[in-house]
């Protein structure tokens, strides 16, 4: 199994926006891979992470290739630049337990 961990910086007082459209952009598909959100409580202030579980590299090619050809993706982007930083992160891990 994969991890993608994705740190994303948003913009000052629009946590809670992302987080809403992390989820909205989850159910852009009939189908999602798992997820989470992740804020935080002590660490880093002004983050949040989204971790997606893949089963595999096809599966995260798959998803994200869907998303592209759905066509709600670009206005999607759209809003989505409005409220987050440039910069943050990009991890892939592998799960092993």
């Amino acid at each position: 199994m994969i991890l993608e961990r994705r740190t994303y910086i948003p913009k000052l007082g629009k946590v809670n926006e992302l987080v809403d459209m992390i989820k909205e952009g989850h159910g852009i598909l009939d189908y999602s891979p798992k997820f989470r959100v992740l804020t935080p409580q002590v660490g880093p202030f002004g983050v949040v992470v989204h971790e997606i579980e893949y089963q595999d590299w096809e599966e995260r090619e798959k998803f994200n290739t869907d998303l592209l050809k759905s066509g709600k993706w670009q206005p999607f982007l759209e809003r989505w630049n409005q409220i987050v930083k440039q910069g943050g992160g990009n991890e892939f891990w592998t799960v092993r337990a």
